[in-house]
């Protein structure tokens, strides 16, 4: 976070607070109590006059100040570390080998789909191709200009068709349960086989014969209008049946209680061709009734549950089927090349933008830092200087206060034991690449081929392999 701040600070052109600060003299003065003491050690005649090191008032004051200097230096190191960091971010060499590196990778993985996608793609589109034209043929021969009906799911059709043949055999079953020689669980089985018939029936004649009353072709309407004639006299002749038999039963059930089925289905047969329209019990007809409304609703649910031109909602779930397998395996491929794409297309643009900038801000950057550095050595020149001055002002008042003379290396200046600005670890800091020897025109140019390879490339392929929205 340090690091951070002191970047940020550099790059407005400012230090950090507390960097370079200014070297307060009369507060070290005091925290030393440098009077007190200079007169307190000048009146002892300390330090004796064959001294040869610095007292403990000198060394407090040169280690007070060499430890602000030490301190100062680990915060030019820390600057120059952000400069020197700020300067590879600025390299046009490392620029552009990144950008080629990453426009090349992409080139590459856009090469290798067109495999990919005659492999995987190739079969999908062909097949969609395929029964997108037939589907289109179709309409044409037929002349529809329509879109194709909504078509019920097949377990919604399957699931209602139970139901209806369910619930139509436990009420028939109930019809029959006072007629059957079993009671109801005869009854029901009766019930259940005129029941699937009923069903099953009603529900071809919707589905199919129905259908092609719509066809183009009139001998087809006349083939379809005959089937469905017939199938609805069979549907009528089904519940005429269990009308007659549940009444014959009824009536044999009043003599003999243990009559044979047999017996009941000839009677019932007979009163077919004697007296079709004679009923001797009113539930006999609530029968014939329940059967017709079940009926209704079987061929209504087949009629409904594709488009009523024959043919023509099977051709289109085909295409539709074709298609959606095509979209899902293009996506597959394409999603991830996309974003590839755009990521390489967008980080190269960027870079066409920012690399004529870059030996601009290079210069920029090595000007604000050599002059961080000067104003350093400035400031190691300013804590010798104060080091001096304040051992000189304590100096020269203990030897005010002497009986006895001062050691000879009061004479001697004190100096730093060595400059931060002058030492390996900045020589280190301060050693880049200097300006790029790459010529900028011709990276620029290069990154532009590269930039067109990668769009022309994309489009090739996605020319070669559209997307079904995208197809003519």
């Amino acid at each position: 976070m340090i690091l951070d701040k002191i970047k940020n600070i550099a790059s407005a052109g400012a230090v950090a607070q507390g960097f370079l600060r200014p070297i307060d003299t009369n507060r070290i003065a005091r925290e030393v109590d440098l009077e007190k003491k200079c007169n307190e050690n000048g009146a002892r005649n300390l330090p004796p006059p064959t001294a040869t090191t610095l007292d403990s008032v000198e060394q407090d004051i040169v280690q007070r100040l060499e430890a602000e200097w030490a301190w100062q230096g680990d915060e030019l190191l820390t600057q120059l570390r952000a400069y020197a960091h700020r300067l590879i971010g600025c390299s046009v060499d490392a620029e552009f080998e990144k950008l080629q590196v990453k426009g090349r990778d992409t080139l590459a993985r856009l090469r290798a789909a067109h495999v990919a996608a005659e492999r995987e793609l190739g079969p999908r589109r062909e097949a969609f191709i395929a029964y997108r034209d037939d589907l289109a043929a179709f309409k044409t021969r037929n002349r529809l200009n329509r879109p194709v009906r909504g078509t019920s799911r097949r377990i919604t059709t399957i699931g209602l068709l139970i139901f209806l043949v369910a619930f139509e055999s436990v009420i028939n079953g109930a019809f029959f349960a006072d007629a059957a020689t079993h009671g109801l669980i005869g009854g029901i089985g009766i019930a259940i086989g005129i029941s699937i018939l009923n069903v099953a029936l009603a529900y071809g004649l919707g589905v199919g014969p129905t259908r092609w009353l719509h066809h183009r072709n009139w001998l087809l309407k006349a083939l379809g209008f005959l089937t469905l004639i017939a199938g609805v006299g069979t549907l009528f002749g089904l519940h005429g049946f269990a009308l007659h038999l549940r009444d014959a039963s009824a009536d044999l059930a009043i003599s003999n209680p243990l009559f044979d089925s047999r017996e009941a289905m000839e009677l019932a047969v007979q009163r077919i061709f004697d007296a079709p329209f004679t009923i001797h019990d009113l539930n006999s007809f609530y029968l014939f009734a329940l059967g017709v409304v079940f009926a209704f609703l079987a061929f209504l649910k087949g009629y409904r549950s594709d488009d009523p031109y024959p043919g023509y909602g099977p051709h289109q779930r085909r295409t539709d089927t074709a298609r959606e397998a095509y979209s899902d395996d293009h996506s597959d491929l394409f999603d991830e090349l996309t974003a590839a794409k755009d990521e390489t297309v967008k980080a190269i643009r960027l870079g066409l933008d920012h690399i004529p900038r870059l030996p601009q801000e290079a210069d920029n950057i090595r000007a604000s830092r050599q002059a961080t550095l000067q104003k350093f050595r400035a400031y190691e020149t300013s804590v010798e200087t104060s080091i001096n001055l304040l051992v000189k002002r304590y100096r020269d008042c203990n030897r005010s206060c002497r009986s006895e003379p001062v050691p000879a290396y009061f004479e001697n200046p004190l100096t730093l034991p060595y400059r931060f600005a002058d030492s390996v670890q900045v020589a280190e800091l301060l050693v880049d690449n200097g300006p790029s020897r790459l010529d900028i025109a011709d990276a620029l140019r290069t990154l532009h081929t590269l930039l067109d390879d990668v769009l022309t490339e994309y489009e090739n392929l996605l020319k070669a392999y559209p997307h079904p929205t995208q197809m003519a």
